[in-house]
């Protein structure tokens, strides 16, 4: 009963806000159509969370995240304003845009990157030749705010750890953004020619929009580094450079380890060939590494087991994070896992991960043209079935929404599926809903707070009904 007022308010949002998505169903196709959609699915939550007081810590510039939703319904209810459509949508995009840089501005530049700072002190330790890994710490807790990573990791920072801390972070999080800035541009390949111009100029404000980014910043995390290193070593594929591609991939798979689990196109596409360039160069970064520093082998014996462990945080917006939370309310606040959730969630990756490998098989032959969008699914796939899917993890999500960008508008585009899943997935992480000291949270209300999960799971879907082949677009974004 004290939840229906919010579900009662927040099912009219929903049906309010499908019902003006629904009006710009038809404008995909063009710029200021597209760019107002983008900016309506938003503001659509940050605005919801705003007026009903649910949001902790959001910016009070609700006026900017109102503007949107003002305008659609202008352009609903007046259709001669249409001859301003372009000017009304660069204001809608422009209050969105404002809106979430006030929102990320002090996560991103303010605050110092905190998980940063044990990629620094690694990188430190190599230099000095002290230890690399606080054993007694990982053993006790596997998610310690220490260095747990593989060394070639540490190795890649160490140059970094010659500056001061600050410097150095500054230096981090310059290089994360100018890669992943990158990687969009790269991107444009992706794309049907017409439109590379205006989606890749979406794509780029993604960085400011899309709230994982933010988070990945906020904490130092390389999520955007392996979005671009994955983008360029796909992009070499493509242009036959077998051993090229497959060292850069070897490379972000040693970053951390889950990025391995996205080449499975990959293999599919430059098959046998390929698949013994990267098992190649995997082993020859790794004897880089130990030849170097000494702690391959530490790290596979006695860390890389550890890599599995789970945990019911809010934060965890994996699949076994949700179920954890539905069986037992309290792991949200974390360092918890909850025995009863493996094999549900178990059985519940187990399925989604075969149906992936299934649609990849199947489209095995279309690999040379429809390699992007399978590497989106794979993307949308890998975080949901990984025991733990942090915030910052979402960050990946930046390939798999800039590369489907260019299918809307498109005959069988499935927009509303596709609007409904950018929608969940653009804004918020577990900070903006976790509860406050005064709130008993229920499992009912913890999997509202897991929406990201079910952005990513639509995501999926939307690229999984996608035909094999889509024939191309006549129709030009208007530039």
């Amino acid at each position: 009963l004290a939840l229906a007022p919010t579900l009662a308010l927040g099912a009219a949002w929903a049906g309010m806000g499908g019902w003006l998505l629904g009006r710009l169903r038809g404008q995909l196709h063009t710029w200021p159509g597209l760019a107002l959609a983008l900016s309506l699915g938003f503001s659509l939550l940050p605005l919801f969370l705003s007026l009903s007081g649910i949001g902790v810590g959001l910016p009070t510039a609700w006026p900017l995240l109102l503007t949107p939703a003002l305008i659609t319904l202008l352009l609903t209810l007046w259709p001669a304003a249409a001859r301003y459509a372009a000017p009304l949508a660069a204001l809608a995009a422009g209050c969105a845009l404002l809106w979430a840089g006030l929102y990320g501005y002090a996560d991103a530049l303010l605050r110092p990157p905190s998980d940063f700072q044990a990629y620094y002190e690694a990188g430190r330790r190599i230099i000095d030749g002290q230890p690399l890994y606080d054993m007694a710490a990982l053993q006790a807790n596997p998610f310690a705010t220490t260095y747990k990573y593989p060394p070639l990791m540490a190795l890649l920072v160490a140059p970094l750890s010659l500056l001061p801390l600050p410097l150095a972070g500054a230096a981090w999080r310059l290089l994360c953004v100018g890669s992943a800035a990158a990687g969009v541009l790269a991107l444009q390949a992706a794309h049907p020619p017409p439109r590379r111009t205006s989606l890749t100029l979406i794509g780029l404000a993604l960085l400011i929009g899309l709230s994982p980014v933010i988070r990945s910043l906020r904490f130092g995390q390389p999520e955007l580094l392996i979005v671009a290193v994955a983008v360029l070593g796909t992009g070499l594929l493509l242009r036959g450079l077998i051993w090229e591609s497959a060292a850069l991939w070897a490379l972000v798979a040693l970053l951390k380890i889950y990025p391995l689990l996205l080449v499975l196109p990959l293999l599919l596409r430059g098959r046998r060939r390929w698949a013994q360039a990267l098992g190649a160069c995997l082993i020859g970064w790794t004897l880089l590494s130990s030849t170097i520093d000494g702690w391959d082998l530490i790290f596979w014996r006695d860390l890389f087991p550890s890599l599995g462990a789970r945990d019911g945080r809010l934060s965890n917006m994996a699949i076994y994070g949700v179920v954890a939370r539905l069986i037992d309310p309290s792991a949200y606040r974390g360092d918890q896992a909850v025995p009863a959730a493996a094999l549900p969630s178990l059985l519940l990756c187990t399925l989604l991960l075969l149906a992936s490998v299934w649609l990849l098989w199947r489209r095995r032959e279309q690999m040379e043209t429809q390699i992007w969008p399978a590497l989106g699914m794979m993307v949308c796939t890998v975080l949901l079935v990984i025991p733990v899917g942090w915030d910052h993890y979402h960050a990946l999500l930046l390939l798999p929404l800039i590369v489907s960008l260019g299918a809307l508008g498109q005959p069988r585009d499935d927009a509303t599926l596709w609007l409904g899943a950018y929608t969940l997935l653009v804004f918020g992480v577990s900070r903006d809903f976790w509860p406050t000291s005064e709130q008993t949270p229920t499992a009912f209300a913890l999997f509202f707070g897991s929406y990201r999960t079910l952005g990513a799971l639509l995501l999926w879907l939307w690229f999984a009904r996608r035909p094999s082949h889509t024939p191309p677009d006549e129709r030009a974004l208007c530039e």
